[in-house]
C-alpha cells in the first residue's frame, strides 16, 4: 500500500445528502463527459447537470484526475478502511468510462467486503 497517497490531501468520498443520509458515503464523476455512448438527446436532459449537481463540477473532476492514477484503488481501499463506511454510493453522477476503471472498483469492492 505504499503506492496510497496520503489522506492529508483530502478524502475523495464525499457525504450523502438529506434523502441518502450521511452515513452512506459517495464517489461521483463529472456527468457528460465520462458517459460512453452520451447523445445529445441525453445531454440536454441530464439530471446531473443541473441544479445542485451543476454546481459540484470542481470537486468531480479532482476525482475524476484520481480516478485515472494507477493507485486509485489502493487510495479508495485505504478511504475505506480508515473511515469504514457501511455503505458507498458509486456515481450519482458521472459514469464507468473504461474497462480499466471498472476493473479497478472490482478491486476495491473485493477488498472492502464488509462494505
Amino acid at each position: 500500500m505504499s503506492e496510497v497517497v496520503s489522506s492529508s490531501s483530502g478524502f475523495l468520498l464525499g457525504r450523502g445528502n438529506r434523502k441518502l443520509g450521511t452515513q452512506i458515503l459517495t464517489f461521483s464523476l463529472p456527468a457528460v463527459s465520462t458517459c460512453p455512448g452520451k447523445s445529445e438527446m441525453c445531454e440536454s436532459v441530464c439530471y446531473a447537470t443541473r441544479g445542485h449537481m451543476g454546481m459540484a463540477i470542481r470537486p468531480f473532476t479532482k476525482r475524476l484526475k484520481a480516478s485515472k492514477k494507477g493507485s486509485f484503488h489502493l487510495r479508495m481501499i485505504d478511504e475505506i478502511s480508515r473511515r469504514k463506511p457501511r455503505t458507498v454510493r458509486i456515481h450519482v453522477s458521472g459514469d464507468f468510462y473504461s474497462a480499466g476503471y471498472v476493473r479497478k472498483w472490482a478491486a476495491i469492492a473485493a477488498a472492502c467486503p464488509d462494505t
